[in-house]
């Protein structure tokens, strides 16, 4: 019960948090995606190539250095606010880029990335995300075949039992 199912964890990149995030870092079946602002501050500058490169290998190395090089994590790195950057998908091209070159053999950076406008939940942009999401989660299942096979018939086992003490106090 449940295998198949996608579950999204938001960490929101703040720092009192960080330590808590590796605890959720163990699946070698886990599917990252690196999802960044494209403005700062509260006049909403644009950030800068290298302000994005930096904040990018920040949390990729984290995330490396979380797994402890248990296996080789696969992210997708998206960016917010591109209703407010004109050439922002060129941007971000060049900082997947970057990383692909920085953590080859390390961290599996997939060749799509994905400029939102959050503030439209039907826009293209988030309709195509989508699309790319369900297409992710078919592949993590499927390359996973243990799982299903080991879960089921302990879950089967178990859940029947978890109910009857739930029932009685």
């Amino acid at each position: 019960p449940g295998v198949g199912r996608l579950c999204v964890l938001d960490y929101a990149g703040q720092e009192q948090f960080h330590k808590s995030h590796g605890v959720f870092f163990s699946g070698s079946n886990s599917f990252f995606i690196l999802l960044m602002s494209l403005v700062t501050g509260e006049k909403r500058q644009h950030r800068t190539l290298e302000e994005l490169k930096a904040e990018a290998q920040y949390y990729l190395s984290f995330l490396r250095a979380s797994l402890d090089g248990k296996f080789i994590p696969t992210v997708m790195i998206a960016a917010s606010h591109g209703e407010s950057c004109p050439d922002c998908q060129h941007l971000l091209q060049r900082v997947v880029g970057h990383m692909h070159d920085l953590f080859h053999g390390m961290i599996n950076i997939t060749e799509e990335s994905f400029v939102l406008d959050c503030r439209d939940r039907q826009s293209p942009e988030m309709k195509q995300l989508i699309r790319h999401l369900k297409q992710v989660r078919k592949k993590f299942v499927k390359s996973d075949v243990r799982y299903p096979r080991l879960c089921e018939p302990v879950a089967n086992k178990l859940l029947p039992t978890l109910r009857e003490q739930q029932e009685d106090p």
